[in-house]
């Protein structure tokens, strides 16, 4: 919520704690959920390839979470961010490694968010994005506003964001 509203320092130092406290308890399907929360803000506050590395090991649990929702989710997320650095192909099998489940499961709101991830492989291409107007739409579908809200910043935000050179090595 807070990324959604442009909190991203506070939404880092919340997501941050999270993993962290969840770990404790044990469940890994929170830890995953956590996991989520905190590389949609390292993605929001422009910390790319922080965004990956937790994306990354949130994936590999929700593989174990036995919800079918969680990897959809993870993988949208991560094909943006991967978009974002330039590896459009690896974004692009991240989109539909989210599509797919998601349509399947009938997850619907986990279906906007695919879309966005494959608007983002489209805009890193250098193609239009068609995925992001029907995103927005799956969102309003559903009386989503905030998923409608993040598919209209979308538009912007990644237009803004510094050209990568498709599928270029990782930065680092």
């Amino acid at each position: 919520m807070r990324t959604t509203r442009g909190e991203f320092g506070e939404a880092s130092r919340t997501a941050e704690r999270a993993p962290d406290q969840v770990r404790r308890d044990g469940d890994r399907q929170v830890e995953a959920a956590a996991l989520i929360a905190l590389g949609r803000a390292a993605e929001s506050g422009g910390d790319l390839v922080k965004a990956e590395c937790v994306l990354r090991e949130a994936l590999a649990l929700t593989a174990e979470s036995g919800l079918r929702g969680q990897p959809a989710e993870t993988s949208a997320t991560l094909a943006s961010v991967l978009a974002a650095l330039g590896r459009v192909s690896e974004a692009g099998e991240q989109a539909r490694a989210a599509l797919d489940p998601a349509r399947a499961g009938g997850y619907r709101l986990l279906e906007g968010q695919a879309l966005l991830g494959l608007a983002a492989v489209e805009a890193a291409a250098g193609r239009s994005t068609p995925a992001t107007g029907t995103a927005r739409e799956w969102y309003r579908a559903v009386g989503h506003v905030t998923g409608a809200a993040l598919a209209d910043r979308f538009l912007d935000g990644f237009a803004a964001r510094p050209r990568v050179e498709p599928n270029a090595p990782p930065a680092g």
